[in-house]
């Protein structure tokens, strides 16, 4: 596959798989009986008698539609609006593909006159009929198309403007997201780096037109919202927000979580034909509620938060209008968040009932808040 990869870097064009051997690359090459050549138009004539086992073949971007039938039938089902489009397909019949045969040659086989060719042949499909498993040598031949095969493509770097991004910049993507780069420009100066010294070390970067390896800012972000859709586990926050809970208490067992969800109790089936107001009102609720605080935190709150221990709220850190507060208490170097918690409303009831979480190790003699009439 590096042939290939270097071939389609030179001309700055992109091949995608049409058809595929299902066994292709891996498969039993005395699976089942197969036919023995001495010549073959895609295969160099070197003397060695050989069977064909599997075949790839690779179209390129701007090939034949192949699903060009099942677009037709399905144009009709999908009714959208989308944005207008001067060119609405990048297939223009170019007949350019490259054929991968995997062959095996029987070595011991070879003959260079074509009389004792035909003997080996024969005693060649002797021998595999009887069930024996002559030694074989395993090979893959690539065939290219020349620069004239390709149809109605832009050639040299302006070419590179039409090439969609490299596959393993899209893993990168995933990784990069996974590891929490949330901007476009940081992932964009990842990526930079990740193919001038992993892509191409020691060599000379491809150009920077060439989108294949420097993509657009909305290619990237493209790619981060999807690297980002497949790492949630849940289309609700809320039950995706559990299962994180889940995995960190088994990564830290020593930490504490609380979190309960927000929900409509069972009393509030009799409200349903009420209206939204008196819904609101009328039917009670469990708000939603969560509280955390690692192992080491616990200790300074025991430690420092005997005697004086603060209470400072923080707002719009989360695309969630809910307020965030954090438990502080100052130690012998500098002031510590000892722990934290987020509430639905911001309530004396939903502070006591928070706070009440931490109860087993906070007792302050002193408790300082912001002053805004919850106490």
């Amino acid at each position: 596959m590096t042939v290939i990869r270097q071939y389609k870097l030179e001309t700055t064009t992109k091949f995608s798989c049409f058809k595929s051997d299902k066994m292709f690359g891996a498969g039993d090459p005395f699976a089942k009986q197969r036919k023995v050549y001495l010549k073959d138009d895609n295969i160099p004539f070197d003397g060695v008698p050989f069977s064909i086992i599997g075949t790839k073949v690779f179209d390129c971007q701007h090939g034949p539609d192949r699903k060009k039938s099942f677009k037709a039938r399905h144009s009709e089902e999908k009714v959208c609006w989308r944005r207008f489009l001067p060119q609405d397909t990048m297939k223009f019949g170019c007949h350019a593909s490259i054929r991968l045969s995997e062959v095996i040659k029987y070595c011991n086989y070879k003959d260079d006159t074509e009389r004792l060719r035909r003997d080996m042949s024969k005693k060649l499909k002797t021998d595999i009929t009887s069930g024996q498993k002559p030694q074989v040598e395993r090979r893959i031949y690539i065939q290219l198309p020349k620069e004239d095969e390709h149809k109605d493509r832009i050639p040299g770097e302006i070419g590179g403007i039409l090439q969609p991004i490299d596959k393993r910049l899209v893993d990168k993507i995933g990784e990069l997201v996974g590891e929490g780069v949330k901007t476009v420009d940081e992932t964009k100066r990842h990526l930079r780096q990740f193919v001038k010294t992993e892509l191409f070390p020691g060599q000379s970067p491809p150009a920077s037109t060439n989108r294949r390896y420097y993509p657009t800012d909305v290619d990237i972000r493209n790619h981060m919202y999807q690297a980002s859709v497949k790492k949630i586990m849940s289309k609700s926050d809320q039950e995706n927000f559990e299962k994180k809970i889940e995995n960190w208490c088994q990564e830290n067992p020593q930490d504490s979580f609380y979190f309960r969800p927000c929900a409509l109790s069972a009393s509030s089936t009799a409200s349903e034909s009420m209206n939204n107001e008196e819904t609101d009102q009328n039917c009670v609720r469990d708000d939603l509620l969560f509280a955390h605080q690692t192992a080491w935190k616990k200790q300074l709150m025991i430690c420092y938060g005997n005697e004086i221990t603060m209470l400072d709220a923080t707002y719009k850190t989360m695309r969630y209008e809910l307020p965030l507060l954090f438990l502080v208490v100052k130690t012998n170097v500098n002031y510590i968040v000892v722990g934290s918690f987020i509430i639905q409303r911001e309530t004396t009831a939903s502070i006591q009932e928070a706070l009440g979480i931490f109860h087993d190790c906070l007792i302050p003699l002193l408790f300082t808040i912001e002053n805004k009439g919850l106490f």
